[in-house]
């Protein structure tokens, strides 16, 4: 019996061995942060990223308290801009929805138009309760729904 050949046989076991024991502990670690790993949070407010901005010009273009002064009022009407932008497009978004419904209801049965228009009415009151960015999702039977913007009839614009 060869020990040179016994002696390599075991070394390539062990090394095999030690690979899959790495593999295994590389994949519980990896798994076990991910778990931990929390979703990205909503999206900043329009005051914060207002601030931010404002941080960001008296940082790295040195303003004067003079500049800042006339840089405040500038931000302030940009950012309500901003949002108005924001609610025409939700609006633009809700008739699109609309849209989409109307040539779906084309070929349903009435059961079923009658349940797309449930399903409307719940997106519509979820995205009331729900400001933008929320992680949950309406209602449905599946528990699979999609999110869907609000149509924009008499619905408040979710805050940023």
């Amino acid at each position: 019996m060869n020990v040179s050949a016994l002696t390599k046989g075991k070394v390539i076991l062990y090394l095999a061995a030690m690979f899959v024991v790495a593999a295994g502990a590389g994949t519980v670690a990896g798994y076990s942060l991910a778990k931990q790993r929390k979703p990205f949070g909503p999206p900043p407010s329009r005051a914060d990223m207002a601030t931010h901005l404002r941080a960001k010009f008296q940082r790295e273009l040195e303003l004067t308290p003079d500049q800042l002064a006339k840089l405040d009022p500038l931000l302030a009407q940009t950012f309500r801009e901003v949002e108005e932008a924001g609610r025409r497009n939700m609006r633009e978004t809700g008739k699109l929805f609309e849209r989409l419904n109307e040539q779906i209801s084309e070929f349903l049965t009435p059961k079923q138009q009658q349940a797309l228009v449930e399903m409307d009415r719940k997106r519509q009151e979820w995205m009331r309760k729900h400001p933008r960015g929320s992680t949950n999702r309406p209602p449905s039977k599946n528990s699979s729904p999609g999110p869907g913007p609000d149509s924009g009839q008499g619905a408040q614009t979710p805050p940023p």
